[in-house]
């Protein structure tokens, strides 16, 4: 029987990543595109659409969204 590792709690693995100067620069750097998705998301919420609602509205793919 193939047994499952546990994973580990996103902020860990986060933190540990961000100790890395390349990741945590490019990590910074996406920072811009990171706070629109945030702001599509709490919109597409806020109005009660689902990412395929959205998506339809804006003529284009689900998975373009997000």
């Amino acid at each position: 029987m193939t047994r499952v590792r546990a994973s580990r709690p996103f902020d860990e693995y986060h933190e540990e990543q961000m100790r890395d100067p390349e990741f945590a620069a490019t990590y910074r750097a996406l920072e811009p595109e990171f706070q629109v998705a945030r702001e599509v998301i709490r919109l597409r919420l806020e109005r009660g659409l689902s990412q395929e609602e959205l998506a339809r509205k804006a003529e284009t793919g689900q998975m373009t969204l997000l």
